[in-house]
């Protein structure tokens, strides 16, 4: 009787923490995809300074490299949260 008990928390736990998962994924999709979204909206209005004919070679490096360079760093932001999920590691609770 016990087992049957035990097996019935066990299965319930489990439930629990799939459902908590999908709820995470859920939620980052949400958040990823109004987020990328502000992100190609401000950089259009980036692009359309292009059409401005008072810039130089050197105003439109910068900008493009200031660009360039948060996408690296994002680029490897995500491939350590990818490390991390895989290790497994998860910041405290209670």
């Amino acid at each position: 009787m016990g087992t049957h008990t035990d097996e019935a928390k066990r299965q319930k736990q489990e439930l629990i923490i799939k459902l908590n998962k999908m709820e995470e994924q859920t939620k980052f999709q949400r958040l990823a995809e109004y987020r990328v979204n502000k992100a190609l909206r401000n950089l259009q209005t980036i692009t359309d300074l292009s059409s401005h004919t008072t810039y130089t070679k050197q105003e439109a490096d910068k900008i493009i490299n200031a660009l360039q360079d948060k996408i690296v760093k994002m680029k490897d932001e995500f491939k350590l949260g990818l490390k991390r999920i895989e290790r497994g590691d998860k910041p405290f609770t209670f």
